[in-house]
């Protein structure tokens, strides 16, 4: 049961089910009550029994065993009490002397034990430092020979000519798809790999990396000069994002796609599935519309593995969900692997080293255990009845198999963090990498699982997909639909603490842990909706689990205590979460998803509060960034002012979202209006929101509201000019004479006599905006005086000579221009052939030709200016 170093070591026959882990710990309690009661235990051996009882005690009560162990300890205590009496006045004397001389052995045997394993551990932390650097540039080097075969052969040469057309890379992903039927799942995993590593353009080493990259570079692509060039030049972002996109594609023309496609419906392990979606991931990065569209076809070309792709994601979203419901809390409640060993650290007094393998691995970890072994059998483990175990008298063994031993990881020192999952994927199975060992997954896996999934999910709509953003919601062809959309909003309302019903309690459930999969599931919801997709909108917004409840409780609530901990998760939340509430609002004709939000908004000046609050704490933070001493000024700033960017942006989001609910809300309208003449947060929000009216490919008008960036400061005149007039936009001058030719046209019917009392208004109108002009000039004053003289001029002088001033007028106005434009970027200095090929004097000296044309010739050349 135990060795002189105090290690416990556990076989794989007891890695089982919770029942039976109950029963093999109540069995290991009663053994260590015996050892403890044996009268040859020296005094050092026996504190290690005590410790164990003690800690297996913590255990019991954890799990609801403690009454069993009293239990099981009055009896025992009963039947040993008289024999310890008459035995320990006999050995007494013999004992003091033996516990002597052995506590004084053992010391020194701890000792040297920990000098042994520190020097161990600090041999590999230094065989890791040197070597990880040169085994990444390898891997690099091996990953540009896959991406480009054909750069190790000169330009003769016949081989060169078949790796050309992709052969290789096709062969290889035939080969997954062969080692996938035949059950190998490792050379399956690393070819995944191999695949998902070539998507990756831009690669970072450190000099003693990079110089062997680059010795291996000239070693093996020394026949392709010009391949060579390329993997030594530095690329710009743009570059990136183009490499990118031409090695996705490639990829995805070999067959990439269709590989993810078949291992998702293949029913395969849950390695190969996390792995295959990572792939995915890779080749949809950027929103690759190829990609997007390979992997639609292959849906859309067999009904029944379109059914199976839905079936998996539908499967892992509901199993999700019920872990989650199952529990009250995510912070406290979910099972997670490494529960029993959390607060326990099985270490002597000396500190001494201990492998402690954790007794709760569950199925999915024997797998990667075990995957190597085909004589044992997983499921055989876990078939064993709690009632059967509970008064054997089953000793825990020394493990055997070398597979076992290796999955087992160290607990050095204090640390509790001893125990991590170890996948045999690719990316895990460096044996330098002993650190990664040491990281923990806060959450299960079947829950950690759905990032990556949601996160595929979000990059098959990207770039405002509406195929699959329909394709996620509905399936007409299949016998069972699966709408993933409305599962995704029952993930983010179960992840959130929906169960309870409490929406104010939402600090309790989310948490540095799992913050990161709600941002991602609410950024997913919104790549769902952007578009416009209606009809995701109103499934989110009017799904019966009312998850749109938790968005916007998400918005408003200060989610505390991780507003303490960390502030800039939770502007991120709110960030992602009010941009989920303008995609459901986004280009609608309707209120009714305006209002359903506004309806659990109460009172409405909430959402004004909280982007006050946001900027007036990015603002404390800048103010106590400047308060920093000389020496950290620099570095501090950059920290700081990134805080305060963010801030500002979130709230500006906040106001933004707060704009549009106002148009569906008149209570609201009005506050807004009032709190932004005293309120330094909306004033600032004020000043730097803009709103501007495009035209849809259906020519519809909506209003487009957006933030102004405070770069935009700095931008000179000539600069917004250049933008200005390279914009489609519609000119109000020539839309407005448009409509004086189209409704009085021809001018030779004549105008009925004005009515006295409208006259004096257009008058009065006239005068009263002359003299606000003088007094205090703004834009409406001069808008509303121009359209005031213009019908005093129609009725005072006739359509025909106002229309003519007005050409007049344009015709002048944009000679002027033309000129000022011609001055200033040296028409008359460059060439002809420059000249006319600048695109913005070719326009401008057309549009005023088009206005002299309609001045001179016919009135109906005024409409092209418009068109």
């Amino acid at each position: 049961m135990f060795d002189d170093s105090g290690s416990i070591e556990i076989s794989p026959s007891t890695i089982v089910s919770s029942e039976q882990r109950n029963a093999t710990l109540v069995t290991l309690h009663n053994q260590l009550l015996r050892l403890y009661s044996v009268p040859w235990l020296t005094t050092v051996q026996r504190e290690r029994v005590d410790r164990c009882i003690h800690i297996i005690s913590l255990i019991a009560d954890r799990r609801g065993l403690i009454h069993f162990l009293r239990s099981n300890h009055s009896s025992f205590s009963e039947s040993t009490v008289h024999s310890e009496r008459t035995s320990r006045s006999v050995t007494a004397e013999q004992q003091n002397s033996h516990d002597y001389l052995m506590d004084g052995h053992d010391h020194s045997q701890d000792i040297e034990h920990k000098r042994v394993i520190d020097g161990f551990v600090a041999f590999l932390s230094q065989v890791s430092v040197r070597l990880s650097p040169l085994i990444q540039a390898e891997i690099s080097i091996l990953i540009d020979v896959i991406r480009a075969p054909y750069a190790l052969f000169s330009d003769k040469n016949e081989c060169r000519i078949k790796f050309l057309l992709g052969s290789f890379v096709h062969k290889l992903i035939q080969h997954a798809k062969y080692f996938l039927i035949q059950t190998d799942e490792i050379l399956c995993l690393r070819i995944m790999h191999a695949l998902k590593s070539m998507v990756k353009c831009n690669h970072e080493f450190d000099p003693v990396g990079l110089s062997l990259r680059l010795k291996l570079l000239r070693l093996y692509f020394s026949d392709d000069s010009q391949y060579l060039k390329s993997l030594h030049q530095t690329l710009k972002e743009e570059d990136v994002i183009e490499r990118l996109r031409l090695i996705q594609n490639e990829l995805n023309q070999q067959g990439a796609s269709d590989l993810v496609v078949e291992l998702f419906i293949s029913h395969s392990s849950i390695n190969i599935l996390e792995e295959s979606i990572h792939l995915a991931i890779a080749l949809l990065e950027g929103g690759n519309t190829e990609v997007q569209t390979s992997i639609y076809r292959r849906l859309h070309e067999c009904e029944i593995a379109s059914e199976k792709f839905f079936q998996v994601f539908y499967d892992k979203m509901y199993t999700a969900q019920k872990i989650l419901k199952s529990t009250s809390s995510i912070t406290n409640d979910i099972p997670i692997d490494y529960d029993d060993f959390d607060d326990i650290l099985f270490t002597s007094k000396s500190k001494r080293i201990s492998l402690i393998p954790n007794s709760t691995i569950n199925n999915r970890q024997l797998s990667h255990i075990l995957s190597t072994d085909e004589k044992v059998n997983i499921e055989s483990l876990s078939n064993h009845p709690f009632e059967s175990q509970i008064n054997t008298n089953n000793n825990i063994t020394e493990i055997q198999s070398p597979q076992v031993f290796e999955a087992t990881t160290f607990t050095y020192q204090a640390s509790p963090q001893s125990y991590q999952k170890r996948s045999l994927t690719p990316e895990t199975i460096d044996i330098f990498d002993f650190q990664a060992q040491n990281r923990r997954h806060k959450l299960v896996f079947e829950i950690r699982i759905m990032q990556p999934i949601l996160r595929f999910l979000q990059l098959l709509c990207e770039n405002h997909n509406p195929e699959f953003q329909n394709y996620l919601r509905v399936q007409n062809k299949h016998k069972t639909n699966y709408n993933l959309v409305c599962e995704t909003l029952k993930f983010l309302d179960a992840i959130c603490g929906s169960q309870t019903g409490l929406l104010g309690l939402l600090g309790n459930y989310i948490n540095e842990d799992n913050v990161e999969l709600i941002n991602q599931a609410l950024i997913t919801l919104t790549e769902y909706c952007q578009g416009p997709c209606h009809d995701n909108q109103d499934a989110i917004v009017n799904h019966e689990s009312n998850g749109i409840d938790i968005i916007i409780a998400i918005v408003l609530n200060d989610i505390t205590p991780l507003n303490q901990k960390n502030y800039d998760l939770v502007l991120e939340l709110k960030d992602n979460a009010s941009k989920l509430l303008l995609a459901v609002m986004e280009s609608r004709d309707d209120s009714t998803n305006a209002e359903r939000i506004l309806r659990n908004i109460t009172p409405v000046s909430q959402l004004l509060d909280v982007g006050c609050q946001i900027y007036a704490r990015g603002k404390q933070q800048d103010i106590e960034s400047k308060e920093i001493e000389n020496n950290e000024i620099l570095h501090e700033e950059e920290i700081n002012d990134n805080v305060n960017n963010v801030a500002q942006t979130v709230g500006h989001n906040m106001y933004i979202l707060t704009y549009q609910l106002a148009r569906h809300n008149r209570e609201l309208e009005s506050l807004m209006k009032q709190r932004t003449l005293n309120d330094e947060a909306l004033s600032y929000y004020h000043k730097h929101t803009a709103e501007i009216e495009i035209i849809r490919h259906d020519r519809s008008i909506e209003p487009i509201v957006f933030p102004v960036p405070q770069l935009c400061e700095f931008l000179t005149n000539e600069k917004k000019q250049k933008v200005f007039f390279n914009i489609d936009i519609a000119f109000n001058f020539a839309v407005l004479i448009n409509i004086l030719v189209a409704v009085f046209y021809p001018f030779n019917k004549g105008l009925k006599d004005l009515d006295s009392r409208a006259s004096a208004a257009i008058w009065s109108a006239l005068l009263i905006t002359l003299i606000a002009i003088l007094f205090k000039p703004n834009k409406t004053s001069m808008r509303m005086f121009f359209v005031a003289g213009i019908l005093r001029s129609i009725y005072s002088v006739g359509l025909g000579p106002t229309l003519w001033l007005m050409g007049a007028i344009q015709v002048l106005n944009k000679g002027i221009f033309l000129v000022s434009f011609m001055g200033n970027n040296g028409t008359f200095s460059k060439s002809r052939y420059e000249n006319l090929t600048n695109f913005q004097l070719v326009y401008h000296v057309g549009y005023l030709g088009l206005c002299i044309l309609g001045l001179c010739a016919h009135e109906f050349f005024y409409s092209l200016l418009v068109s």
